[in-house]
This record gives structure tokens, C-alpha cells and sequence, in this order.
């Protein structure tokens, strides 16, 4: 993989995205902060958190299908130790999941519904703000709450471009915001989360170096998972990610001339798989 130093993640639409972020937080009453349950540490800014400081919040684990629930639950604690704040375990894909939030949300904002009546502001909306990483979930959370398509979603980071206010119901307004980064990654280790979850753009990477980080991890923390997808034996997981990767490209029949294994192709296809939970629920941070 190309050197963390050499990727850029922090385009122009990110730096103004973020001076954004400072002046529409004053127009909120408090924030969503979707985290990516593949990688619920590495995918948490701390952009973010000097942003928001003591605004009312609520942390959102997102894509939980994807990963094994007592693992989760374990980062939903730490999570809310850490930061004070309630955190909820949702699958952004299900209309069900997502709708029970909106009790939640009018619960764990009642008091800043209380505020806006003191103030005068009888009928006012609950302004709230959806901030994260970019193919957080963001807008495919918006959908859900509004029940229709309001926001553009696809899977890969950086459609949503813009801010965009979404009115949820009578309620509820929730401001969309664009995928933001940071702009320098002290570990090296998260930029490589980052880029399997898919919240740096895959034209920019290496994807052959990409899929043997990746490698890397599941040997350590998911080697039974490697095995069954790939049918690995215990010797194969002995040896160097290249090698598996060479393996399991003839196991594939991911061959070019003479019947070599094209290594991009079947990196790709490594990647993808991880990201669409076909080698199993994982989750990439230990605690």
C-alpha cells in the first residue's frame, strides 16, 4: 500500500466541509454521529470531537449486520465510558431498525424540545445534525427516517457533496453533511481501516497492498473464516499474505496468460468480499 503520507484523503471539498461543520453546529439543537461498526474507533473523528464538544449527541454503530453482536457490544460500552454519551447499535439497511430510532431520538432530545418552549419557540422543529466519515451510512440513514429517497446514496465515499436539510417528520429536521476525514492520521494503522471500509476513495489506493493488509488482520483475529471462505488449510495460513493471495487466485481461477493469478483482480475481489460480510462479521479495531 502506498504510504499513508502519500494518500490524499482530505480533498478540497473536505477542508470546506469541515469549516461548514464549525457554523452549522450552531444552528442544531445536537448531532447523530454515525461510526462504522466494522471499525468503531478508527472510523470516529477526532475532528468531531473538538467540533462538538458539549453539544447533546447520540453515536450511532452503523452496518451491525456486519459484524458479530457480542464483539460489538463490547465497543458500544467502551464507546460510552469514553465519550459520555448514549450510544445505539443500528443497521442502517433496515427500515424496522432505523424507525425504532426515532422514539429513541425524541426521548434522548426531550430536553432540548423543553428548551425551545421556554425560549418561545412553541412548534419549532428539533434541529438535528447527521455527521460521520465518508460511506458511513449517513444518508442511507436520512432515507430510512424519512421513509423515502431524500438524499443521494451509493456505496463508496464522497456522493454526498453538500449539506442538505431533510425534515424527518412534525418533529424532526436533520441536517445532511458530507463524508469528512481528518487531515493527518497520527497511526498509520487507522488510514488502513479507513481505506478497507471504504471511506477513502479505492481510485487512490493500492488495492493489491490494500487486500494483503487485509490479509494481515484476518490471519490474526479470523483465521477460521479465511479457511472456510477460501478453503485454506492450517499450512496455507502459515504462509505470507502474497502467497495466499497467489492461492487463492488459482482456487479462484483468477488467471491471466500461462496461467498466472492477476493479482489486482483477485485483491478486489478479497476487498469486496470483506466489505459485502461474505468472509464473515468482522470487526477490524481491537480494544
Amino acid at each position: 500500500m502506498q504510504k499513508v503520507d502519500n494518500i490524499n484523503w482530505f480533498p478540497g471539498h473536505m477542508a470546506k466541509g469541515l469549516h461548514q461543520l464549525k457554523k452549522s453546529l450552531l444552528l442544531v439543537d445536537g448531532v447523530l454521529e454515525l461510526v462504522d461498526a466494522r471499525a468503531p474507533i478508527s472510523s470516529k473523528s477526532p475532528e468531531f470531537e473538538k467540533i462538538i464538544g458539549n453539544k447533546k449527541r447520540i453515536i450511532l454503530l452503523t452496518k451491525a449486520d456486519l459484524v458479530l453482536m457480542p464483539e460489538l457490544v463490547r465497543f458500544k460500552n467502551f464507546l460510552t465510558d469514553k465519550y459520555n454519551a448514549k450510544v445505539v447499535i443500528t443497521n442502517t439497511s433496515k427500515q424496522q431498525e432505523s424507525s425504532k430510532l426515532l422514539p429513541l431520538i425524541n426521548l434522548e432530545f426531550k430536553e432540548e424540545f423543553s428548551k425551545n418552549k421556554t425560549k418561545g419557540m412553541v412548534g419549532r422543529t428539533l434541529k438535528l445534525m447527521a455527521v460521520g466519515v465518508p460511506n458511513v451510512g449517513k444518508s442511507s440513514l436520512i432515507n430510512q427516517l424519512a421513509k423515502g429517497k431524500k438524499t443521494k446514496v451509493q456505496n463508496k465515499p464522497g456522493v454526498t457533496k453538500t449539506q442538505q436539510w431533510v425534515k424527518i417528520d412534525n418533529n424532526i429536521e436533520l441536517l445532511d453533511t458530507p463524508g469528512i476525514l481528518w487531515p493527518k492520521f497520527e497511526d498509520r494503522n487507522i488510514a488502513v481501516r479507513l481505506a478497507l471500509i471504504g471511506a477513502i476513495r479505492d481510485e487512490i489506493l493500492d488495492k493489491e497492498s490494500l487486500a494483503l493488509e487485509l490479509l494481515s488482520i484476518l490471519k490474526d483475529k479470523y483465521p477460521n473464516y479465511l479457511k472456510q471462505r477460501y478453503d485454506l488449510t492450517e499450512n496455507d495460513l502459515k504462509k505470507e499474505s502474497y502467497q495466499i493471495i497467489e492461492i487463492i487466485g488459482k482456487k479462484r481461477g483468477v488467471l491471466g496468460a500461462g496461467g498466472s493469478v492477476i493479482n489486482e483482480r483477485i485483491s478486489a475481489l478479497i476487498i469486496d468480499e470483506f466489505r459485502t460480510g461474505k468472509i464473515g462479521k468482522i470487526i477490524l479495531d481491537c480494544l
